[in-house]
């Protein structure tokens, strides 16, 4: 049995899920019950203090580009091997982006000489997000499975 949950708040819809996978629960005969939105995977988010970007002369797009190639990388060349390309990528060192406080520690420029740290212009939390964003018509969907096991559909 499949039933799909339709919204876009992704908190709404995991709650809701959650809910018809406990009430289903109590339907004798229904097992393995399932929600497509359990057993998410770690993830960063970072809420910027919007003035105190604007004080500094940035955005929060530039700030977020600045991050993402100190952590991820930029490709600043390529190898060619064979019948293969490999991307050179250069990013800040493992000790530097290793945990959320690694990461509030990363330093910003701030136009100048000086750097600040991220944490002075945002906020880093480790969040659980979730194991996959299903979509039907455009509409985010969580979909519940159970068996049906010694009775009929």
């Amino acid at each position: 049995m499949e039933l799909d949950v339709r919204g876009f708040n992704l908190t709404l819809l995991k709650q809701v899920a959650d809910e018809a996978v406990a009430r289903l629960g109590e339907i004798p005969g229904l097992e393995d019950l399932k929600a497509s939105t359990d057993g998410g995977n770690p993830e960063l988010h970072i809420r910027f203090d919007r003035p105190r970007v604007a004080a500094l002369g940035y955005n929060t797009n530039q700030l977020g580009n600045l991050i993402r190639s100190k952590v991820l990388g930029d490709v600043a060349t390529d190898i060619q091997r064979e019948d293969r390309s490999i991307d050179i990528r250069l990013r800040s060192n493992e000790a530097f982006r290793d945990s959320v406080r690694d990461l509030e520690n990363l330093n910003i420029a701030d136009g100048g000489a000086a750097t600040i740290p991220l944490s002075a212009v945002a906020e880093v939390e480790e969040v659980t997000g979730p194991a996959e964003i299903r979509r039907a018509d455009g509409e985010r969907v969580a979909t519940i499975t159970a068996n049906v096991v010694g009775r009929d559909l």
